[in-house]
């Protein structure tokens, strides 16, 4: 299995929440993109640690415990995230694995 280092932006554009826009830089492995976001929303920057399952039509976020540490957030066991199948992100020209 080959991994392809990848990075780029991502948005969060929920409703009626506030959006949260930063970069990513990880790893794209067998169909799964594991990277740390910086984030810049409400105006502070934060770190977290973000998963997704490549799928048709885009990538589903997973979810899981976390834990913080300052303004790091890190899944505490990345092998038992759970995927949303319920919403699925774009991808963008910028970035194709």
């Amino acid at each position: 299995m080959e991994v392809s280092k990848v990075k780029g932006t991502l948005n969060y554009n929920f409703y009626e929440k506030d959006d949260s826009k930063g970069t990513f830089e990880g790893d794209y492995n067998d169909g799964i993109l594991k990277a740390n976001f910086l984030a810049y929303g409400e105006g502070a920057a934060s770190i977290r640690e973000v998963i997704f399952k490549k799928v048709d039509g885009g990538f589903e976020e997973g979810t899981g415990d976390a834990e913080t540490s300052g303004s790091s957030q890190i899944f505490t066991n990345p092998k038992s995230v759970k995927f949303n199948n319920q919403q699925k992100y774009m991808e963008t020209q910028n970035c194709l694995p």
